[in-house]
């Protein structure tokens, strides 16, 4: 995925602003005219024109001139990029949240080897006594 990252960078540098967010939200319905897709937005045309380019620039779009009429298409193959990497990030964060559960629920890191399950950690342990000692140390001194 890192080969990606350039690619990656530029889609969601894109899809950081609203309005080409809702660009890429409408041509999920199919393709449109550059003057429809600008027809609701409160800029102008050739303000809009800029979110065109920066769309095309990163491939989330593709456009086609036939005419005076720009069209515009919505690039899956480039969402299913951006889905990729979300999904494995996904899958990364579950893993941690999974391995923080059970440590929390078995009191045990998991995939340690030759570690017993059953005995509690020795940082927990040793941060327990610490924290003892600490509150001794302080009903001593006042």
């Amino acid at each position: 995925m890192a080969k990606y990252s350039d690619q990656l960078d530029a889609m969601f540098t894109a899809l950081a602003d609203p309005t080409r967010r809702a660009v890429v939200r409408r041509l999920g319905h199919g393709s449109a005219s550059v003057g429809e897709l600008a027809e609701p937005l409160p800029i102008s045309l050739p303000s809009f024109m800029k979110h065109v380019r920066t769309l095309e620039s990163c491939g989330l779009i593709r456009t086609q001139k036939t005419g005076r009429v720009r069209t515009c298409v919505l690039n899956r193959d480039r969402l299913t990029l951006l889905n990729d990497w979300l999904a494995e990030q996904r899958l990364i964060w579950e893993a941690s949240t999974d391995r923080l559960e059970r440590f929390v629920t078995t009191g045990a890191a998991a995939g340690r080897a030759g570690s017993d399950d059953t005995a509690p950690d020795d940082g927990i342990a040793h941060g327990a006594a610490a924290d003892t000692s600490g509150s001794n140390h302080s009903r001593e001194e006042s």
